[in-house]
């Protein structure tokens, strides 16, 4: 079963890189707060599963690996060095996600522009 972790995860950095060690393998740099971690760890996961269930690769050292992960106009980007059309729309669909989850505290909020666009909840605007 699905667990969403985005609210309750509140793992560091390297929390994320010993959960993920196929697609955090080359530890990248995590530049974005603690309240996107439970969507990073979301979006590892499901691109793991997706690695693990195709056969496009022929061995582990050709596995997409995620190289860069930090906010850009209110939203998390997650670059990834080869990116299926599977696991562009999973990236996707968490940086959309992002823009409705507080990037301080992970509780939902949305985009605000106060200076920078950032996503917030009501607490950290």
């Amino acid at each position: 079963p699905s667990h969403d972790t985005s609210i309750d995860f509140e793992a560091s950095i390297d929390d994320l890189y010993k959960s993920f060690p196929i697609v955090m393998r080359d530890k990248p740099v995590v530049s974005v707060m603690e309240g996107w971690h439970g969507l990073i760890a979301d979006c590892a996961n499901e691109i793991e599963r997706e690695i693990i269930r195709s056969t496009e690769y022929e061995s582990a050292d050709d596995y997409p690996r995620i190289i860069d992960i930090k906010e850009k106009y209110g939203s998390l980007r997650i670059t990834v060095s080869f990116a299926t059309e599977d696991i562009f729309h999973i990236t996707s669909k968490y940086e959309n996600l992002s823009m409705q989850i507080c990037e301080t505290c992970g509780r939902p909020g949305r985009l605000t522009k106060k200076g920078w666009i950032r996503a917030t909840c009501d607490i950290h605007e």
